[in-house]
C-alpha cells in the first residue's frame, strides 16, 4: 500500500516501525492479565533507570504509521535536563501508550496531541494533553475505575473494556507516584503523571 518495495531505506523504516509495534500489541494483549496480578500483588517490577523522554519518543515513533493513519499529530516538549528516573520500563510504556491510544481513539481528526516532561531535582512530570471533547467533570474520578467506561448513548464506536486507566493509576501507584485528569479550558483532556525521585 506506500510502495516501500522498491525503496529499501523507506522498507527498513517500516519494518522497524512494525518489530516497535508487534512488542506494543504483545503488552496489549497482557493488559487485562496483568491488571488482575497487579491487583493481587503478583507482579514485581523490574526497575531499571531510564530517560523517560527518551522512552516517550520512542513510544511515538513505534506509532508514526498509526498517527499517519489517524491523521494525529504528537508533539514532544522538555523542560530540564535530568530525566532518568527508576521505572519499569514494560509497565511505564504500558501507562504511556494507555493514554496516548486514548486521544488517538476518543479525539475526532486531525488529532493533536502534546506530550510535556518537566524534570525537577525532586519529581519527573509528564503531562499528556489533547484536543478532544474531554471528560465530562462528573466521571474525573471513575474513569480510574476498573470496567469504568463513560457513557456515550447510542454511539458504540469505540471499542473497549474499561482496563486502561485502572492499569495506568496501579501502575503509578506501585511506583509511588500520581496520576490525575483534568479538562483543559479551551477544550481537551490532560492528564498529568508525577514520578518522585527516590521512590
Amino acid at each position: 500500500d506506500y510502495g516501500v518495495i522498491n525503496n529499501p531505506a523507506q522498507a527498513l523504516e517500516y519494518v522497524e516501525m512494525a518489530k516497535l509495534e508487534t512488542q506494543r500489541l504483545e503488552m496489549l494483549i497482557n493488559k487485562a492479565l496483568n491488571t488482575s496480578l497487579l491487583e493481587q500483588g503478583k507482579i514485581s517490577l523490574q526497575y531499571e533507570r531510564i530517560d523517560i523522554a527518551e522512552l516517550t519518543n520512542e513510544i511515538i515513533q513505534s506509532l508514526k504509521l498509526r498517527l499517519q493513519q489517524n491523521n494525529t499529530q504528537i508533539n514532544l516538549f522538555t523542560e530540564g535536563s535530568n530525566f532518568m528516573i527508576d521505572i519499569d520500563r514494560l509497565h511505564i510504556q504500558g501507562v504511556l501508550l494507555n493514554i496516548i491510544d486514548n486521544s488517538i481513539k476518543y479525539c475526532p481528526p486531525p488529532v493533536i496531541i502534546d506530550i510535556h516532561i518537566m524534570a525537577q531535582d525532586a519529581t519527573v512530570t509528564v503531562t499528556i494533553s489533547d484536543n478532544g471533547p474531554g471528560i465530562p467533570d462528573q466521571y474525573t474520578e471513575q474513569i480510574f475505575e476498573k470496567f469504568f467506561r463513560i457513557p456515550t448513548g447510542d454511539k458504540h464506536n469505540v471499542q473497549g473494556y474499561g482496563l486502561g486507566l485502572s492499569y495506568v493509576k496501579q501502575v503509578m501507584q506501585l511506583h509511588g507516584g500520581m496520576v490525575q485528569q483534568r479538562n483543559k479550558a479551551g477544550g481537551g483532556s490532560k492528564f498529568t503523571l508525577q514520578f518522585f525521585r527516590g521512590r
